[in-house]
């Protein structure tokens, strides 16, 4: 039975310090043991409440993301105190005696022993009496200082990138102008020096790719869902995509150098991993949408009208059109699929219509 115990406490104390290096170091999306699984069934429970929620839906669940890194410390520290407990107490009233007194050989007081000295408080009334125990007692308080170190560095890290994260998205709304669509933000890029365009569809795409890695390094960031759509992946990556798609097909021939350009490239090349590479983690087991919408047409013609009208000249013909929607066929089901994941209707993420610009 002791052997058992030891063997089980030892099991939960390697499987944390793995999800703590799978988490922490190697920081690859979908690679953690545990937390990448705990932070999908956590989204998936609260979805399934949100229509509790009512109109407080948004508030309630901008709360996941917060909960997610309690729920990571929760789940490490667990871990290995309750399976630094199992190991020691087997020796509770033997190997590890008390001060003074008699010594309590439940189970609580192996937890009130380890907790001490992974806390790295101190001993208390409870000391080890051999020397593999207080060898054991050693590696308990180093372990649980390099874990809380970790953590906090952890933390640090993961709302660096929630910054960064938030600051693209605030830059391309207002690169919009506020409204939100592509048609608006080629408009602004493309007006005037177009090498100053070119420039900036460069750094948007950079951008983006520092957001794919942010992804990658730190999955729980998929899950900071904010109350404004305009922050949602979903929105950073229609965008993204929607504005090279514009520029590729629809743009006129004055910029025939900018649509072979490749800060075009990047940005299309960006947008597309964006999404493709977080897809088979966050999207497990989720009805991928990769219908074409039934107002592309419409689409079409409103951001081929809003581009001429801005005089930057616009390719409107049959070619353009078929070009337009098959580019698009190749990405907004995928934007489609990350947007109803995240609770947010696509017309948040792309508005059925756009004012005129006049």
């Amino acid at each position: 039975m002791d052997a058992l115990l030891v063997t089980t406490g030892a099991a939960a104390v390697l499987v944390a310090l793995a999800d703590v290096f799978l988490t922490v170091f190697y920081a690859r999306i979908g690679v953690s043991l545990i937390t990448s699984r705990m932070y999908r069934l956590t989204w998936s429970a609260f979805r399934t409440v949100t229509p509790l929620a009512g109109k407080h839906k948004d508030l309630f669940l901008s709360f996941v993301g917060p909960m997610m890194m309690a729920q990571t410390v929760a789940l490490w520290f667990l871990l290995l105190l309750f399976g630094f407990a199992l190991i020691c107490w087997p020796a509770m009233g033997t190997e590890v005696q008390a001060s003074s007194g008699r010594t309590p050989t439940d189970f609580w007081a192996s937890v009130y022993y380890s907790g001490y000295s992974l806390t790295t408080l101190g001993t208390g009334d409870l000391v080890p009496r051999t020397t593999a125990y207080r060898v054991l007692m050693i590696v308990q308080a180093g372990i649980g200082f390099s874990v809380l170190t970790l953590t906090l560095t952890y933390f640090m890290s993961v709302y660096a990138a929630l910054v960064r994260r938030n600051t693209l998205a605030q830059m391309l709304h207002h690169l919009s102008a506020g409204r939100g669509d592509a048609a608006t933000l080629v408009t602004g890029l493309c007006s005037g020096d177009a090498s100053g365009g070119r420039i900036q569809l460069t750094e948007i795409g950079a951008r983006v790719l520092d957001l794919l890695e942010s992804h990658h390094s730190y999955p729980v960031l998929h899950y900071f869902r904010m109350r404004d759509p305009r922050y949602a992946m979903a929105k950073v990556a229609y965008l993204t995509l929607e504005t090279a798609t514009l520029i590729r097909t629809v743009l006129g021939q004055p910029f025939e150098g900018l649509k072979r350009s490749a800060a075009v490239n990047l940005l299309w090349g960006s947008g597309m991993d964006l999404l493709q590479q977080t897809k088979g983690s966050l999207l497990k087991n989720w009805e991928h949408r990769d219908d074409c919408q039934p107002d592309d047409n419409e689409r079409f013609e409103w951001s081929a009208t809003t581009l001429g009208e801005a005089g930057l000249g616009s390719c409107d013909g049959p070619q353009a059109r078929r070009a337009y929607i098959a580019a698009r066929r190749e990405w907004v089901g995928l934007a489609r699929s990350f947007a109803e994941h995240m609770s947010y209707d696509w017309t948040a993420i792309e508005p059925s219509s756009a004012p005129r610009h006049h």
